[in-house]
């Protein structure tokens, strides 16, 4: 029994459609954030074999792209949460 059943009658709210969420948000951002990490995760290391495979001579330039590609996908995702 839920807490609205337990309280008499006249006590009780009557809940219509529109009072209820569509969904509950707060379930959905923690997976959000953890997408987010994996996709930039995996986007930087595929980035990471495709330098690596053209930039076989100079391997420090290619870590420095790499490690620039990260930063720039970080801050785009530590400036898109408003």
């Amino acid at each position: 029994m839920s807490k609205r059943d337990k309280l008499p009658k006249e006590l009780r709210v009557k809940r219509s459609v529109a009072d209820k969420p569509i969904y509950d948000q707060s379930r959905y951002i923690p997976l959000r954030k953890k997408s987010n990490v994996l996709i930039v995760l995996i986007t930087v290391i595929v980035f990471l074999v495709v330098v690596l495979v053209f930039f076989k001579d100079n391997i420090e330039l290619a870590i420095i792209i790499v490690a620039f590609v990260f930063i720039i996908f970080m801050l785009n995702m530590a400036l898109g949460r408003k």
